[in-house]
C-alpha cells in the first residue's frame, strides 16, 4: 500500500506548556506526509516548519474547540 496524508487538528485556547509538548510530539512522528493545523482566535508563535499551519478564526471572543475543528476541516 501506500503511505496516506492525514491531517492533525489542534483547537488551541492559548498558548501554554502543554500545547508546546503536544506540538513538540506531533513534529515527532514517524511519518511522512502529514500536516498540523493549529486553530486559534489569537497569533501564536509557531515553529517554522512546512508541517505547521496556522489557522486563525478572526473572532475577537473565544470560539469553542468544535467551531474551531469546523473551521479546520473547510480548509
Amino acid at each position: 500500500p501506500w503511505p496516506v496524508r492525514f491531517s492533525i487538528v489542534i483547537p488551541l485556547h492559548r498558548d501554554s506548556g502543554a500545547f508546546r509538548i503536544c506540538l513538540e510530539r506531533c513534529l515527532a512522528l514517524d511519518h511522512e506526509d502529514y500536516e498540523i493545523l493549529v486553530v486559534s482566535d489569537r497569533p501564536v508563535p509557531l515553529p517554522d516548519d512546512r508541517r505547521v499551519i496556522p489557522v486563525e478564526t478572526g473572532r475577537d471572543d473565544d470560539s469553542s474547540p468544535a467551531e474551531k475543528r469546523d473551521l479546520a476541516l473547510e480548509r
